[in-house]
């Protein structure tokens, strides 16, 4: 395409020649005429007239960002070309390229770190205004400093809609995709932080955190597969480095850090720590956060249905092990601060394969159970009620006849409960009526129908109003429950599951 000198805010702008195809159209290399500097020149096509208005917008705000980290933009306006009418934005030209061209294993910690700092700073800027959408190494170029500079803003959310929305084409997006750009959510803040979770990755380890060789194995990544621990590929990357990671890149959103400031800040603090790295606190955390990560590499598996009962089982295996790592995360701090005896984590099946696994953990001749019923019991429970309400009907008329159907409607089902478990020591105490009882409570899991993941439940039961509370065994905890809940002697707490929770039960068997 012939291009014509183009003049803007006492500037002119010429010798135009096509330089590449980006994600907002094409692009072309040109120079401005009383400096000699060369610029690039972006079109936008501008197909759809509706668009338009807001395109000017997204052009308008991409032009008015002045930081040290965004791409500087010189000029823009809309121009008509063989027919056909195009937004324009004149760019400085950066010959050193995109950051995906220096991105190396091998580059220093404290070089990371500044190109992080650099990246955070830009998309402070940038989030003033807009949701960036199509954050990739692509995007991030490299100025004559050696600072990086984030470009193409904004703007990817109207250009190429219909293919991106639908195919999402092109190695330099995919890999960057939080797990609700698959599920249609609107563009937030939030997919930007996922996103940037793995350029960080990728600027640290030198490569992206899934090997994934189609759409469907990228999906499956970004939904189910935890983003894999980073010392275990930089060793002289810090665990606090890897805790911000891991944090930016939560399956759900709600558990990422909510601003950018809220990023620069932990990084300034794991700045601050990686130059104390020769600490032997840190040493020893850094040894066993990588013995941790070790032990629980098991990845999340396809489920495509969740009604069907081995996807159902993965769910559940999935959130198991996530209740099961917050547990192993606080029994490694502190067997940290021990110079002898530690406390010891065994994990096994103690029932059989249609049950999730048990966890026990001791220290001295003290002991903390986690176990659950089958991952059919609430069902099973459920059609046992129906049952047992069909043969009453059965038993109360001469002739078997069932005049109405039933549909269970217990607690569990009622609060969209999907597994039941227990969580108790071997600490005993007296309850409020003086009987001797082991100090737990029980654990329920809560998925909502149209929920991707679920959250962990405590349940007690409160003897008189009075601490301490004991658990419902697990043989009887479906049946016990409705008959607990209807007895005046009880009180029942149905609360969120917190670490402090963990902690309180670690407790009784530290003293």
């Amino acid at each position: 395409m012939n291009i014509p000198n183009i003049e803007a805010n006492g500037h002119i702008y010429k010798n135009f020649s096509f330089f590449t195809k980006g994600g907002m159209g094409e692009i072309y290399k040109g120079i401005e005429s009383d400096t000699n500097n060369p610029i690039i020149l972006k079109l936008i096509f501008i197909e759809d007239e509706s668009y338009e208005e807001l395109l000017q917008r997204e052009v308008d705000v991409s032009i008015s960002f002045k930081d040290n980290n965004v791409v500087n933009s010189k000029s823009a306006g809309k121009i008509k070309l063989d027919g056909n009418s195009y937004f324009y934005i004149v760019q400085d030209f950066y010959e050193k390229g995109s950051l995906r061209k220096h991105l190396s294993n091998g580059t220093a910690i404290e070089t990371c770190l500044a190109e992080i700092f650099d990246i955070l700073h830009g998309m402070k800027e940038i989030h003033s205004k807009v949701v960036h959408r199509d954050l990739k190494p692509e995007n991030i170029l490299i100025d004559e400093d050696g600072h990086l500079r984030i470009s193409d803003f904004g703007l990817a959310k109207y250009i190429d809609e219909k293919t991106r929305t639908k195919s999402f084409k092109g190695a330099g997006t995919i890999p960057y995709m939080a797990p609700e750009c698959w599920t249609g959510d609107t563009n937030s803040i939030a997919m930007d932080i996922y996103a940037l979770g793995i350029i960080f990755y990728e600027i640290i380890a030198g490569k992206l955190p899934f090997n994934c060789s189609s759409e469907l194995e990228w999906r499956e990544a970004h939904l189910f597969s935890q983003i894999p621990d980073i010392t275990s590929v930089r060793s002289d990357c810090s665990i606090k480095i890897n805790q911000i990671i891991q944090k930016m890149t939560q399956k759900r959103s709600a558990d990422r850090y909510k601003t950018i400031d809220e990023i620069i800040s932990a990084f300034q603090e794991a700045k601050k720590l990686q130059k104390e790295s020769s600490d032997v606190a840190d040493r020893l955390a850094m040894l066993g956060n990588l013995s941790l990560q070790k032990a629980n590499k098991e990845k999340l598996e396809r489920q495509k249905q969740l009604e069907k009962e081995k996807n159902f089982k993965k769910l559940i295996d999935y959130h198991v092990e996530e209740l099961y790592l917050k547990i192993r995360r606080i029994v490694d701090n502190i067997n940290l601060r021990f110079a002898d005896s530690k406390i010891q984590i065994k994990e096994s099946n103690l029932y059989s394969h249609s049950t999730p696994k048990s966890l026990q953990v001791s220290f001295l001749n003290k002991k903390l159970n986690v176990s659950f019923c089958s991952y059919k019991a609430i069902t099973e429970n459920e059609e046992y009620i129906k049952q047992r309400a069909i043969e009453r009907q059965k038993r109360s008329n001469p002739y078997g006849i069932i005049f109405y159907s039933y549909d269970a409607t217990t607690f569990f089902k009622k609060n969209d409960i999907v597994l039941v478990g227990i969580i108790e020591t071997d600490y005993k105490s007296k309850d409020g009526l003086g009987n001797l009882v082991e100090i737990g409570f029980n654990l329920a899991l809560v998925k909502k129908p149209n929920d991707l993941y679920g959250k962990w439940y405590k349940i007690r039961f409160l003897a008189n109003h009075q601490e301490p509370s004991c658990a419902v065994n697990l043989t009887s905890l479906l049946q016990e429950y409705e008959r607990n809940s209807m007895n005046s002697f009880y009180t029942t707490d149905y609360s969120v599951l917190n670490d402090k929770n963990l902690e309180y039960m670690l407790e009784k068997i530290l003293i």
